[in-house]
């Protein structure tokens, strides 16, 4: 059964889960708790530094989960995004940013 989906992209040493997509709300603390896990396993791997996930269409609510970010990491270009106004951070090893 699945649960929930995201397309994911990268921008240099940043991957984002453009969204968080889910039909039934029951499982939002565990799929917060998957992609958290999710995150931190892709730090440091390919020269990954941080894992973001956008919030322009949210079924999880990301925003009771992870902080959100000041800058936009932005999108490819030309291709639709949920991420383009708002992201959050899931997992990070970038020091003092």
């Amino acid at each position: 059964m699945i649960i929930a989906q995201s397309w994911i992209w990268r921008q240099k040493n940043t991957i984002v889960f453009d969204n968080i997509e889910t039909l039934n709300h029951d499982y939002s603390d565990l799929l917060a708790s998957l992609y958290a896990q999710a995150g931190k396993n892709m730090i440091g791997k390919l020269g990954v530094k941080e894992v973001r996930v956008g919030a322009g269409y949210d079924d999880l609510g990301v925003d009771k989960y992870f902080e959100k970010c000041k800058d936009i990491v932005k999108p490819p270009k030309d291709c639709y995004s949920d991420a383009k106004d708002k992201q959050y951070l899931i997992s990070s090893n970038k020091k003092g940013e």
